[in-house]
């Protein structure tokens, strides 16, 4: 289930800048921006973050009860591909010439944060050798 929303959360991302066109400079353009870009980016901050507190949330359970980490590197695939998403979206944000963009790219840019901080946390979780190390070090303190 977590999946079919990210894939949206994934085709909203892409959605939202690639597919308006809001490179040119116009009223059309303009108006596409501040009426669809500016209210769906709150949505998709909202959405990113309420997804990425379920990710962490499968982390703990994962690392509690997971011992080979499999479920992890899955995960980390899915992650990793939402993060590149944000990458893209990013510098196609700073391209637009309006005025509001300043708040929108703020969002992108903390989501593109959380985003690389779970790529990294769950690459970590995934990798046997340092799940191991990690418990070690947990079975000795």
């Amino acid at each position: 289930m977590e999946n079919v929303k990210e894939n949206r959360l994934q085709y909203d991302l892409w959605n939202t800048v690639e597919r308006l066109g809001l490179r040119q400079e116009g009223l059309i353009c303009w108006l596409k921006f501040n009426l669809v870009v500016v209210p769906r980016s709150f949505t998709l901050f909202v959405k990113a973050s309420t997804t990425i507190k379920k990710h962490r949330e499968f982390m703990g359970l994962c690392n509690t009860m997971c011992e080979d980490g499999k479920c992890m590197d899955s995960l980390y695939k899915s992650v990793r591909k939402t993060r590149d998403m944000y990458m893209q979206i990013v510098p196609m944000l700073e391209e637009i010439p309006y005025r509001m963009k300043g708040l929108v790219l703020g969002m992108y840019r903390h989501s593109l944060n959380e985003w690389d901080d779970l790529v990294e946390d769950c690459l970590l979780s995934s990798d046997t050798e340092i799940r191991s190390l990690v418990n070690s070090i947990a079975a000795a303190a």
